[in-house]
């Protein structure tokens, strides 16, 4: 989808799925528009967590990713996904954030990833 000059409306005008059902059809999802940034991260060594029961602790500091975006933010809506061990969203080009604020709002514990 090409870029658009409403990215504040994008996100609000996605049909909301009536049934779960719908989330195997096609003509549910949307191409995000060109100029949004999708982020990505992953618990680093959250197999070995798991093993040793700190399961809480991995799915606390996926969570956490989200709501740092959240209040970095400001509250605004966004999509996401929570993976349990991590978490993946997208952003319009107005709210993109260096990595260098996203590292300090997480207490240093993110990295950034590479560009792909």
């Amino acid at each position: 989808m090409p870029a658009t000059n409403d990215n504040n409306s994008f996100y609000a005008n996605i049909p909301i799925f009536t049934s779960f059902g719908n989330v195997v059809e096609q003509a549910s999802y949307v191409r995000l528009p060109d100029d949004w940034t999708i982020g990505v991260s992953d618990i680093v060594q959250s197999t070995q967590a798991i093993r040793e029961s700190r399961y809480r602790a991995v799915n606390m500091a996926g969570a956490a990713v989200i709501a740092a975006a959240k209040n970095a933010l400001d509250g605004r809506d966004f999509p996401y996904v929570f993976g349990g061990d991590g978490a993946t969203f997208a952003v319009p080009p107005r709210d993109l954030l260096p990595p260098p604020y996203l590292r300090e709002s997480a207490g240093g514990v993110l990295r950034p990833g590479r560009e792909m």
